[in-house]
């Protein structure tokens, strides 16, 4: 493997001022300062310098330079997928770029950019990057590798669903527009229904499951009995899904057994609840968007549809 001397020999030729201790850092650092300068002209968001992306990057660094050979790595694709999961660094797409050069920080950037015109470091997408330093054949060698973290997406994705009392006001039209449509009478909203819904919604994040009954059997209208509702008429709908209220609301109404809930003559009244992952977690849990619609329908008020 290459020693992390004779790469330091190399950035000293280089670069003599930051010959020392954390000099790669340095030069990393010079490099980001020099990627963001090009992506700040096109329009593109500035890149975050991760620690994992370059433990992925310099792995890889090495690895060109043990090989001395200009072709892929057997199983390229495949060996990078594995670094970033070695690292923790959950990609929801990646690319990286390779650059030989005896040039200093700015040239070899110019170089990248001429260079390689198939990658995609360019792309506004990324916002992350991890610089690999080593050589080749004795002259020095980087590599960016470029990220866009599955939970920048994830942030992205579900940035419409954070304010909740937007999102029920939204669903409850979308309800109450196809009822609507069905002549049915409007449903409205429920302070209790929506306390055991978020209550539901936030334990199914919690514990990771998905039922209708918890583990330690509680129902639809035990959670809105403890929430204080006053009916045992109380029914369901679940979802899981990272979409916009519209398309939970259409994914229902294509349901039979949901759709029968949504359009339920007797229903009165509606509550909602939502939890959303945090993201930026290694497991597909730290991922998830769960959705709960209680129904409520007080005692004397017509049967469900058949």
């Amino acid at each position: 493997m290459v020693s992390g001397l004779r790469v330091l020999l190399l950035v000293s030729a280089l670069f003599p001022a930051v010959a020392s201790g954390s000099s790669l850092d340095a030069l990393r650092e010079e490099l980001l300062f020099r990627l963001n300068q090009e992506r700040e002209e096109a329009g593109a968001p500035p890149l975050r310098l991760i620690p994992a992306l370059t433990h992925a990057a310099q792995q890889h660094a090495v690895v060109v330079s043990f090989r001395r050979s200009e072709r892929p790595e057997p199983g390229g694709t495949e060996a990078m997928v594995e670094r970033l999961r070695q690292v923790g660094y959950v990609a929801y797409t990646w690319d990286e770029s390779l650059v030989v050069s005896w040039g200093d920080a700015r040239q070899i950037v110019q170089e990248w950019r001429s260079g390689d015109r198939r990658s995609n470091g360019m792309s506004p997408h990324f916002r992350d990057v991890g610089i690999g330093i080593s050589e080749y054949r004795g002259v020095p060698l980087y590599t960016f590798l470029f990220g866009w973290h599955r939970g920048d997406v994830f942030a992205r994705e579900t940035a419409a669903l954070r304010d909740l009392e937007r999102v029920r006001a939204e669903m409850l039209a979308r309800v109450n527009a196809a009822r609507k449509s069905a002549g049915l009478p409007p449903l409205l909203r429920n302070l209790d229904l929506d306390r055991a819904s978020q209550a539901h919604a936030q334990d199914l994040l919690t514990r990771a499951y998905y039922k209708h009954v918890s583990p330690e059997g509680a129902t639809p209208v035990t959670r809105a009995r403890a929430a204080g509702y006053p009916s045992d008429l109380v029914s369901e709908n679940l979802h899981e899904r990272t979409a916009s209220v519209e398309q939970i609301v259409e994914d229902w109404l294509r349901s039979p057994l949901h759709r029968r809930n949504i359009l339920d003559p007797g229903a009165q009244e509606l509550g909602i609840g939502l939890a959303l992952a945090p993201g930026y977690g290694l497991d597909a849990k730290d991922y998830r968007v769960v959705w709960v619609q209680s129904f409520g329908r007080r005692a004397g008020a017509v049967a469900l549809a058949p």
